[in-house]
């Protein structure tokens, strides 16, 4: 089975990445391109701490809880 970082946006999009840095380029691009309104307030720290706070492992996809790390889904 194929294991990865995986979390949720509040607007329920599912993301994942191999590893946090992988998750972050993906949470990013999302960001910039679903919630411009709110990217330009979000720097990589900001979105590093997101992800070490929110972030699970998914292992064999989208086996997501609805509620990881605290944050909807």
């Amino acid at each position: 089975m194929n294991a990865a970082l995986a979390m949720r946006c509040v607007c329920g999009h599912y993301a994942e990445g191999v590893d946090e840095d992988d998750l972050a380029r993906v949470l990013r691009v999302h960001l910039d391109r679903e919630h411009p309104e709110f990217a330009v307030d979000v720097d990589d720290d900001e979105l590093r701490t997101i992800i070490g706070a929110s972030a699970y492992i998914a292992i064999g996809g989208e086996a997501a809880p609805p509620f990881a790390g605290g944050v909807r889904g």
